[in-house]
């Protein structure tokens, strides 16, 4: 207890309060304490947002210095930042915000996010869930935060908290402040806790005292055993489970559905309308119908009414599970450059498969004799089963196999990829995207003109990485005797255009070769020629099999002839499936060394 604490400056302590009035004016009073110019930020507001519900101020003050907090998560595809991410201001004028968080190496360069006003409604016919979008606030997705209240620390860890809770007024609110901290030594009381501050929930009391005055009897035991009963029956044949999941899926793909190939936006949606949506209608009507026939009998197991219905539903639901979901899950497939996105829809489809293969190994194990005894073995087995099953499932297959005419070049730019992302320690998408790579073998472009034409393939893209992208559409092409079908832009670019002659591609290696024999590592060589690593390694490899390059000086011999032992004793059909079969401090680029030294063989 420290009434009077004032932390050091940049000690990282953030105040915990009841009240948002108490919040405010301790964060205007540290903004004020800071010299720097005052920037204004103001927010967009689009049809119906009702102020209570405004998620920060309509108009943000920010200065240079200032503690903030991230108050959403981020939309974008790095995920940079999180609700509650603590860190400060380091830049900013009329455009720009830069935050650098504790912990991370790059400064976060801040936009606004959107939050939307969303309405929900029950369709009458199909009972399902629809939204509508009433309204839009837009605002940079930050707030003050040297003082934050307790309501909106909920969720949080910090590492020093100064906790002012002695003006509690909810249930659980002390509690709460208290849980922030990660540790006794980083919390500081600005208040003391009194009694009054600790509020026990009136429900809760309510609850234990209600208990201690009616025990249960037999008659409650009975009533509860048959309910109890009841409510796994109504369980076996409950499929709204699968609901979540398939939204998840649907609403994933169509917030990144540019990055995203494959089935799976179909079949989902299908499984969706077609599989789950009737199973519930008729579990529903099955329900009630059960419930009417209960009320008639004490033991639901020894009537032959009951039980004679069951393993009709038994047997229905097993068919239309099979048909509707289980045979067009298997169908499913999708490819994406996004990890996060690849992360997210194997974890929902793998929440899908596992409540798919429960339910039928339920049903089927039901076929024969119905219990809610046997039931519960059942599930509680499917459960064992899963923990048994290799961590790697059905999401490997899930990968979609490209549908492109052109499957040898689709791989090869995927794996040139793979060795840029790896060398330049960047995302699969930031070398170029999932519907780049399929337009690319689609359109098959051969000049930089024309890979310009390509859906996301901007000019510092093509600067960077055009040359070998074109060098291996070019090489294909031309053995194929096929012919580009890329759009010719008729305009000037104000760039170098990339040229697929040879005798380009043999002036620009051979400016590398001559760098690299003059003492400059590969690395001097890519920043001096403006170049990623991964193409300057290329340029070098080009001149190994004419002896003026040897592979050792480019790898060490120990690392070289390593892993040519590894691979002469390895199939693989690319480089990706090869790269994921042996250790990961062999690079991409090391693996083409070897490989071109077979080749040479």
């Amino acid at each position: 207890y420290q009434p009077e604490f004032v932390p050091p400056k940049d000690a990282g302590y953030i105040t915990l309060t009841t009240h948002n009035n108490r919040a405010h004016t301790i964060n205007e009073l540290e903004l004020n304490k800071l010299k720097n110019k005052n920037y204004f930020y103001k927010a967009k507001i689009e049809g119906k947002f009702n102020e209570y519900a405004y998620p920060t101020h309509e108009t943000l003050a920010l200065k240079e210095g200032a503690q903030v907090m991230f108050i959403k998560n981020d939309s974008s595809l790095e995920k940079r930042y999180y609700n509650g991410k603590i860190g400060k201001v380091t830049y900013l004028d009329r455009d720009t915000i830069t935050i650098q968080c504790p912990g991370d190496d790059e400064e976060i360069e801040v936009t606004p996010e959107v939050w939307e006003n969303i309405s929900y409604t029950i369709d009458e016919k199909t009972k399902e869930i629809k939204d509508t979008i009433s309204g839009s606030f837009s605002q940079i997705p930050l707030r003050l935060a040297w003082a934050i209240t307790i309501h909106k620390s909920q969720g949080l860890t910090f590492e020093k908290a100064i906790i002012d809770a002695e003006a509690s007024f909810a249930h659980g609110q002390t509690y709460v402040a208290l849980s922030r901290c990660k540790s006794l030594e980083g919390i500081v009381l600005k208040t003391q806790i009194k009694d009054h501050s600790i509020i026990s929930d009136t429900k809760v009391d309510s609850f234990t005292k209600k208990i201690e005055k009616h025990q249960p009897d037999d008659t409650i035991l009975t009533t509860s055993q048959k309910k109890y009963q009841l409510n796994l029956i109504q369980d076996l044949f409950n499929y709204y489970e699968f609901i979540y999941p398939l939204k998840r899926v649907i609403d994933i793909y169509y917030t990144n559905k540019a990055s995203i190939e494959g089935t799976i936006i179909d079949v989902a949606t299908q499984i969706k309308d077609e599989g789950v949506m009737p199973l519930l209608k008729v579990s529903t009507a099955f329900k009630n119908q059960l419930e009417e026939l209960s009320a008639k009998t004490k033991e639901l197991e020894d009537d032959k009414k009951i039980t004679e219905r069951i393993h009709k539903a038994i047997a229905y639901f097993l068919d239309f599970t099979i048909e509707k979901i289980k045979k067009p899950f298997e169908t499913l497939n999708f490819s994406t450059d996004n990890k996060q996105v690849k992360k997210d829809l194997n974890r929902q489809l793998d929440q899908i498969e596992n409540l798919l293969e429960t339910k039928l190994y339920c049903l089927k194990g039901l076929t024969e004799k119905f219990s809610t005894t046997n039931y519960l073995g059942l599930r509680a087995k499917a459960v064992l089963q899963k923990l048994e099953k290799p961590s790697r499932s059905l999401s490997k297959k899930r990968e979609a196999i490209t549908s492109t005419n052109h499957p040898v070049l689709f791989e090869e730019l995927r794996e040139l990829r793979h060795t840029i992302a790896h060398s330049e320690n960047l995302s699969h998408f930031q070398i170029f995207t999932q519907k780049s790579l399929y337009e690319m073998c689609e359109y098959l472009p051969v000049t930089a003109k024309q890979l310009r034409s390509i859906n996301g393939m901007g000019k510092v893209r093509v600067k960077k990485y055009g040359e070998e992208i074109l060098e291996i559409i070019s090489t294909y092409v031309r053995g194929k005797g096929l012919e580009s079908t890329a759009i010719k832009y008729e305009k000037s670019e104000d760039f170098n255009e990339i040229k697929t002659t040879t005798k380009k591609r043999i002036d620009t290696k051979q400016a590398s070769l001559e760098l690299f024999q003059n003492g400059k590592t590969i690395e001097e060589i890519a920043k001096k020629r403006g170049f990623v690593k991964s193409t300057i390694e290329g340029h070098l490899a080009h001149f190994i099999p004419t002896g003026e390059i040897k592979i050792t000086d480019l790898m060490s011999e120990k690392k070289f002839k390593e892993l040519k032992k590894i691979v002469k004793d390895i199939k693989y059909e690319s480089f990706s499936e090869l790269k994921e079969k042996i250790d990961d401090k062999f690079t991409y680029s090391e693996l083409r060394l070897v490989s071109m030294e077979f080749n040479q063989e």
